[in-house]
Parts: structure tokens; C-alpha cells; sequence
């Protein structure tokens, strides 16, 4: 039985992450972290943690369990390095939520530090695990489609104002980039990577005026592939 432990109990967690911990045979929830004992408790008891001691509030404490297999990070953004090179350092496989990092630096030390405990290394892009979306990359792949010379992807969803924490510097770097366009730049490298090579350029654009972000409101970007294939994709908590 792998034995995995939420850290993070918003709504990712609530409605997402450990219902489908439930639907993963051999797999079980095991312990809770939040800020908030409290919340860590409740949570631990709404979702039938197994764990006998399941809520903390403190990582080292959380990590020290020897019966914890696997961490699943859904805190906010900037806070992923830290708590997943304290889980690698205890031994425990990670899956962190997206975006992975919000610095090229941060990202590296957390591929190094659970290079080097030998524990593995997941990032929570889902759209590579819904079969409709396999089964177009393999005939992508097989070159069924014939060459690919351009390709768009949109995600957006409609925020009522900015109260996000993804709307601010405190915890975040980005707000709908992080929240979905981190999803279609992914999808699209996935698909285009094997066919059309690296991509070589990026050209963006981003807006923030409508609901006062410090960060994206809407974001566009255009990326030139090595083959010369040409991929967009829109992001935006406006529409």
C-alpha cells in the first residue's frame, strides 16, 4: 500500500487531488499538512486520513513519519521548492502541483534533491493522462496527421476580482499563467516536442488592468518550434 500525504488543503485537495487518491487502487491517504492544524485535522477526518496521528501544521513533523511514502504538494507556488527538497531529503516521492517553481533556479535544486535521495519526481500536468488527449499525441507522434505547422490552445476561466493569492507577489509569480496557461504550454510541448523539436522563440503578451492584479490577467503567447511550426495559446481569469 503507498501511503501518500497531502500538503495543502484548499480546494485542489478538497476537490481534486484526494478524491482521486481514492480511485487509485493500492494507494491510500495517509496524513494532512496545513498552516492550520485545524483545517489539517478536519480534513484528515473528512477524507478518512489512515494515518493513527494524520494532521500537522509542521513539515519536519509530517516528514518524520517512517510509514509516509509519498507527498503530494498543492501549496501555493512559491512554496514548492522548499517543501519538496524537505521531502526529498526524507526520503519521500513527490507530486507537486503546477506550476513547479517559480524561478529556473528553484526548479533545478528540486530535480537535484530528489535526484540525489534516488526518490521520484512528479508534476501534476493531468491533461498528459486523459486518453482523448493520448490518443491524439500518439497519432500526432506516428505522423498520421502529416506535418504540423501550427497549433492553439486556450484555457480560461472568469474570476469575480482579485482576490486570489495567485493575484499577488506574496506566495505567486503568475495568476491565470499559473492557474491554467502552465496547462497548454505543457500540452503543447507534449505534442509538438517529438515532431517539431524545441522551440527556439517566444514572443508574449500580458495584460493586468481589469481587476488590478500585480500579475497576468490575460496572457498570449506564440512559440516558434526548430521545424519552424508556430503554437499559441491564451490564458486569461477574465473570460
Amino acid at each position: 500500500m503507498l501511503r501518500l500525504g497531502i500538503i495543502g488543503t484548499g480546494s485542489i485537495s478538497r476537490d481534486a487531488l484526494t478524491p482521486a487518491i481514492g480511485e487509485v487502487e493500492g494507494a491510500t491517504l495517509w496524513s494532512v499538512l496545513s498552516r492550520d492544524k485545524a483545517n489539517a485535522t478536519r480534513f484528515a477526518q473528512e477524507h478518512n486520513a489512515a494515518s493513527p496521528t494524520p494532521a500537522f501544521d509542521d513539515l519536519k513533523h509530517f516528514l518524520s513519519d517512517p510509514d509516509l511514502d509519498a507527498v503530494v504538494i498543492a501549496t501555493p507556488d512559491k512554496l514548492h521548492a522548499e517543501q519538496t527538497i524537505a521531502a526529498a531529503a526524507a526520503g519521500k516521492h513527490v507530486l507537486v502541483e503546477k506550476p513547479m517553481a517559480t524561478t529556473v533556479e528553484d526548479a533545478d535544486a528540486m530535480i537535484q534533491a530528489c535526484r540525489s535521495a534516488d526518490v521520484r519526481l512528479g508534476v501534476a500536468y493531468h491533461l498528459r493522462w486523459h486518453l482523448g488527449h493520448r490518443e491524439l499525441a500518439e497519432r500526432v507522434h506516428r505522423g498520421e496527421l502529416g506535418d504540423i505547422r501550427y497549433a492553439r490552445a486556450q484555457w480560461t476561466f472568469q474570476a469575480p476580482n482579485a482576490a486570489n493569492w495567485r493575484a499577488h507577489d506574496e506566495v505567486g509569480r503568475w495568476w491565470s499563467l499559473a492557474g491554467v496557461g502552465t496547462h497548454s504550454l505543457d500540452w503543447l510541448r507534449w505534442m509538438l516536442l517529438p515532431v517539431c523539436g524545441e522551440v527556439i522563440e517566444v514572443a508574449s503578451t500580458i495584460t493586468r488592468n481589469v481587476l488590478g492584479s500585480a500579475h497576468d490577467e490575460t496572457a498570449a503567447a506564440s512559440l516558434r518550434f526548430e521545424s519552424g511550426a508556430v503554437a499559441q495559446f491564451v490564458s486569461s481569469a477574465l473570460f
